[in-house]
């Protein structure tokens, strides 16, 4: 039996940043809008995880709004403690930006921006309905992205003989192990996805049950969650 690494970089993570293991952040891109007033707000989610991304997130949406009033936002960034931003960009202080970070920090979410901009329809709306508006249009935005919970996975590969692959093939099933695919040659590779912390246990497993005849390398890791109860890259 042998455990190596081969030496197949980690994918996806952030560089000159400490990593969460785990934390929630949107599924896909989320849009939204609402009318309070003939004024119409318009919320866009994005996955950002660094603050070049911010940037990016905010020109895109500069460009594509450039008939707007403003384009308030806040983001919230992973790192030894997270990272918040937020603008009114041009709306009273606390009424824009401030309730869109807090939809953020409602739902936790980490590696998140949200833009609400706004086209002025020439009523104002006060302190009160700006913030109600901003806070709404970003809420639904969120809703529309989908959360998800996106963890660490250790990328492994398990290398036995066709007559060990039943039983270890049962229990990757029974352990309800996430499994990218079964390879069959002069060998069956079992190549799957365990949460980091966790790989450690799981290959003592493995040679127990193979009574150490498993040949188990580490390829890397990457991040991925549960979506519709079933594993997915992410």
């Amino acid at each position: 039996m042998c455990i190596y690494f081969s030496g197949v970089e980690s994918a996806g993570f952030s560089e000159g940043m400490a990593m969460m293991n785990e934390y929630r952040t949107f599924l896909e891109y989320g849009e939204s809008e609402i009318v309070q007033k003939k004024s119409r707000f318009i919320g866009q989610t994005f996955y950002v995880s660094n603050e070049e991304e911010v940037q990016q997130a905010l020109l895109e949406t500069r460009k594509k709004q450039k008939l707007a009033n403003h384009n308030c936002y806040a983001y919230r960034l992973e790192g030894p403690t997270v990272i918040e931003r937020q603008s009114d960009d041009g709306e009273p202080g606390g009424t824009a930006g401030m309730p869109i970070l807090d939809i953020l920090r409602g739902e936790k979410i980490v590696n998140g921006m949200v833009i609400v901009t706004r086209y002025f329809g020439g009523t104002l709306l006060g302190t009160g309905g700006l913030v109600k508006a901003y806070g709404s249009a970003a809420k639904e935005a969120v809703i529309n992205a989908g959360i998800v919970t996106k963890a660490r996975y250790c990328k492994i590969s398990i290398f036995c003989d066709y007559t060990l692959s039943g039983k270890i093939e049962y229990e990757l099933k029974t352990d309800n192990i996430a499994m990218d695919e079964i390879i069959y040659t002069d060998k069956v590779e079992f190549r799957i996805y365990i949460p980091l912390g966790r790989e450690a246990a799981y290959i003592d497993k493995i040679i127990d049950i193979s009574s150490s005849k498993a040949e188990i390398v580490k390829t890397g890791e990457v991040y991925g969650g549960i979506v519709e109860n079933k594993f997915r890259l992410l």
